[in-house]
This record gives C-alpha cells, structure tokens and sequence, in this order.
C-alpha cells in the first residue's frame, strides 16, 4: 500500500512540472492551451517539489512530513484553481492526499 501512495505522490509531483516546463518553454507540450506565466511556473515547480519532499517524508516516516504534506495540497490546489479548466482533476488527488494526510495524522 505504502508502494501506490507513494507513486500517486510521485506522479502528481511529476504532474506539476509541466507546468513549470510550459511557463519558462523548455519543452513544447501538445494539445495544452494553458498560458502560464514564469511566476506562476515557479509555483509550479514548488508544488512539485513539496510532493517529491512528501513522498520522502511519507516513505521514510520524517516527523514532520505532514507539514510538507500541507503545504503540497495548498500549493498544488491553488494553482488548480488558478487554472481550473486545464487541471480540474489534480483536484481529485489533492482530495485523496488530504485524506491520507488527515488519516495518518490522527491514526498513527
């Protein structure tokens, strides 16, 4: 189970960097008409980050994992919002890791 919690992580952390990617052209990404500015691409890539720190917190057992946790969901469902017609589904997994957040954080 901790092996599917951490891809989910992983890959929603991968996720966001396309936007990271598309905000400074590193690499043109078909069929997306998102136009994200550099500032917003930052955010992009700290969503990412904070997912990838997440997953490593979460694997590892860090004490303090759930802060980064927190963090991720915020960012990450920020930028959905800020780009809600291209990436209303990210919501989803944001949904099912606050979840899994909230469930670790009073069940464990």
């Amino acid at each position: 189970m901790k092996l599917i919690i951490t891809t989910l992580i992983g890959l929603h952390g991968l996720i966001h960097i396309m936007g990271f990617v598309s905000a400074f052209h590193l690499v043109k990404i078909p069929n997306s008409p998102m136009q994200i500015s550099r500032p917003w691409g930052v955010l992009w890539m700290l969503a990412s980050l904070l997912f990838f720190i997440m997953a490593a917190g979460y694997v590892l057992q860090w004490e303090n994992w759930s802060l980064y946790a927190s963090l991720a969901i915020i960012v990450s469902q920020t930028l959905i919002f800020k780009f809600w017609r291209d990436a209303k589904w990210g919501t989803l997994i944001n949904v099912l890791l606050a979840v899994l957040l909230i469930y670790n954080l009073y069940f464990f």
